[in-house]
């Protein structure tokens, strides 16, 4: 059975088709059961199966979407929003899904709704439609620097966090040369926002471009227009995803590896929460200090090796000159750390190599 939605669908209407196929079935009506058997989860079963089966709300929203042509409700309701929106509220949700990484919904909206590409400043941008932008900074060159669109970010930040040259690679290049004719008219290379997130972490559109875009063309259009390389943010990311590549263009053009002083220390912070051991080994290989310390515990890159990392990136910071009886601000050495995390190799590592067993009678039971 398969439905097409109309011109202008309606998602309440939708809802309660789906409320009365849910009651159907819980009634034990076999045409709605036999509806039901269009999910994967029931397949191969009998209309007494389904029956017997605890059926929600949620269940029957996805028999409707699978009728429909979708797999799944999420992808019934974005198409329903999709277009039913006023072509003004779709520019912007084109724009916000663009730069929040959901191309195929901002795509979807685009094939809906044509005008998108044409609308403003702010999706040409997304689109890496270059002649396009000339053509309004030609009419009007002080919206270089001007905030604006549905983000109120500098047109800079809208080039640098597209995800739209995924879909169609080719918009690369446009959005390489926006960000030139943009820093040519202009426009601040150091342009960053706060996330609510990480605040932090200021996201800058030179780590946009790197872990965002992810094009280093583009981040040394940046860099080349004096965006500082250390932002604070951009190494810590880069190098947590292993990204080697960026390292060392942001070490072409000068970055400091341990960080902004005073500031969210690169490899303390990387390796807080990445797996990956490149980039700490990237940034000792270059010089970062491997006793700076971050956050109110005052943990040190090795303190975070003890509790959630391996021999050999002991051994790397060791190597290095981290200091293998530091302390926490609660007093807590690498070794007593690694011991109370069940890091039993390092902890024997870390007795071979200098360390003292500090456990108390308490954190030894």
């Amino acid at each position: 059975m398969s439905e097409q939605l109309p011109e202008r669908p309606n998602l309440e209407q939708l809802k309660k088709q789906a409320k009365s196929l849910l009651h159907a079935a819980q009634a034990g009506e076999d045409p709605a059961l036999r509806r039901f058997a269009a999910l994967p989860a029931f397949a191969n079963k009998s209309l007494s199966e389904i029956s017997a089966f605890p059926l929600a709300l949620h269940d029957a929203q996805s028999v409707i979407a699978r009728e429909h042509g979708f797999p799944s409700w999420n992808a019934l309701r974005e198409e329903v929003e999709a277009r039913t929106l006023s072509f003004d509220a779709a520019v912007d949700e084109f724009v916000r899904c663009a730069t929040g990484g959901a191309a195929d919904r901002a795509q979807r909206l685009l094939a809906i709704h044509p005008g998108i590409a044409s609308a403003t400043l702010e999706t040409a941008l997304v689109l890496g439609d270059a002649p396009a932008v000339a053509n309004r900074l030609r009419q009007r060159p002080e919206l270089a620097t001007q905030p604006g669109g549905i983000q109120k970010w500098e047109p800079l930040l809208y080039v640098c966090h597209t995800c739209m040259h995924r879909p169609v690679p080719s918009r690369i290049e446009g959005l390489v040369a926006i960000a030139r004719q943009l820093c040519a008219l202009g426009a601040n290379p150091n342009a960053e926002y706060h996330w609510n997130w990480h605040p932090e972490l200021p996201r800058t559109a030179l780590w946009a471009a790197i872990c965002a875009v992810g094009h280093l063309p583009l981040a040394e259009v940046l860099l080349e227009a004096g965006a500082n390389p250390t932002d604070g943010v951009t190494t810590h990311i880069a190098g947590g995803g292993g990204n080697i590549a960026a390292l060392e263009l942001l070490h072409r053009f000068g970055v400091n590896v341990n960080g902004i002083p005073g500031g969210v220390p690169p490899l303390v912070y990387m390796m807080f929460w990445s797996r990956n051991p490149a980039g700490p080994q990237w940034l000792l290989e270059h010089g970062a200090d491997a006793n700076l310390a971050w956050g109110h515990e005052g943990e040190a890159p090795l303190h975070v090796a003890a509790r959630r990392w391996d021999v050999a990136m002991a051994e790397a910071l060791v190597g290095h000159g981290a200091d293998v009886s530091r302390q926490r601000a609660d007093g807590c050495t690498p070794h007593t750390l690694a011991e109370l995390h069940g890091n039993h190799d390092i902890a024997t590592w870390l007795l071979a190599h200098g360390a003292v067993d500090r456990l108390s009678p308490v954190e030894r039971f």
